[in-house]
């Protein structure tokens, strides 16, 4: 129900009773998040390329992309991340605070559809592409997680109980 909301009449064991919603408050109202979805490229210095060719080379991919050329593609082809590269660079839906700080300022004033200028993260050099931005209301996700780390926690207390009695048990005194 959204604060202010009426249910209709509604059957339990003691009768019928008619809900208004006055207030929300708790975890469940936490709310939402903004969210920003981007491509990006990485090019990482090694044993046969230096910091500057590493640099060099993440600007002439990027004019490629501004001239016209594919990003997706240039990702598959050229991008050192292992996690994004098959999928033409693409990262998920990410809150602020989940990358590299420089990453995600230059994410944060980046236009959407634009692409970055070449920047230095602790990872190596970028440039990236905002996709999107959205807000997202995580409340439902945020309560799972509770549910989830409490249920945890209760496995965990009797798995650990179990474990001790089985080594009392087996303990000769």
């Amino acid at each position: 129900m959204e604060v202010g909301e009426t249910k209709s009449p509604i059957k339990s064991g003691r009768g019928f009773h008619i809900l208004k919603l006055l207030n929300k408050r708790g975890a469940s109202t936490e709310g939402k998040v903004a969210q920003t979805r981007v491509r990006h490229v990485l090019v990482q210095p090694n044993e046969i390329r230096s910091e500057s060719e590493a640099n060099e080379l993440a600007l002439s991919l990027r004019n490629e992309i501004v001239e016209g050329r594919d990003f997706e593609e240039i990702a598959k082809l050229y991008s050192d991340d292992p996690g994004s590269k098959l999928d033409g660079g693409k990262l998920d839906w990410a809150p602020e605070g989940i990358y590299d700080k420089t990453f995600e300022k230059v994410m944060m004033e980046t236009k959407i559809g634009e692409v970055s200028k070449p920047f230095k993260s602790a990872f190596g050099w970028h440039f990236l592409k905002v996709l999107d931005r959205r807000e997202k209301n995580i409340s439902d996700e945020r309560l799972k997680d509770k549910a989830f780390g409490i249920i945890f926690q209760r496995k965990y207390r009797e798995q650990l109980q179990n474990t001790l009695e089985e080594i009392r048990s087996e303990a000769f005194v």
